[in-house]
């Protein structure tokens, strides 16, 4: 595995409304002292989240992303899930599925309610992240009514 996958492995994954994912943008990383890192083509690129854009110039930098909604669209090696705030499609190429299934049928199944968590392919009117790991949560009244809380909650202790 190379070191920067291994680097976006060990960051925490943002819990994120897929809405939010519009203002989102690739930026260079910045060195420790502010200055931009340039490094004779080595400088990183990472996804950055302006947090209440137009307002304030907080942004968080996004190496893992966690969604939660219900799946619209079911392909062999992708998803389409509404979060409530908008859709997003992900890619489950580096989901395993489990030996039982075929290689034509789908990890989860439409109208189930899932989370997905990966890295962001692409932003947009349907942005994509690249799943690591899709996985179809029991109890869906639950973990809905939770969800929001949840994100809300997250975005409030890292925006501090």
């Amino acid at each position: 595995m190379a070191p920067g996958n291994v680097e976006k492995l060990s960051a925490p994954a943002r819990k994120i409304f897929v809405d939010q994912l519009k203002h989102c943008s690739m930026q260079k990383s910045s060195d420790q002292d502010g200055t931009k890192a340039d490094s004779g083509g080595d400088a990183k690129y990472h996804w950055m989240w302006q947090i209440n854009p137009g307002k304030e110039d907080l942004r968080v930098q996004l190496d893992m992303v966690w969604i939660q909604g219900t799946v619209l669209e079911c392909f062999p090696d992708a998803v389409v899930v509404h979060d409530g705030t908008g859709k997003v499609r992900g890619e489950l190429y580096d989901v395993k599925k489990s030996k039982k299934c075929s290689p034509d049928e789908t990890l989860v199944t439409k109208g189930s309610y899932v989370l997905l968590v990966g890295t962001i392919l692409s932003v947009g009117e349907i942005p994509a992240i690249r799943a690591l790991k899709c996985s179809e949560l029991k109890d869906p009244d639950v973990h809905k009514e939770l969800w929001q809380s949840e994100v809300l909650h997250q975005q409030r202790f890292v925006s501090r």
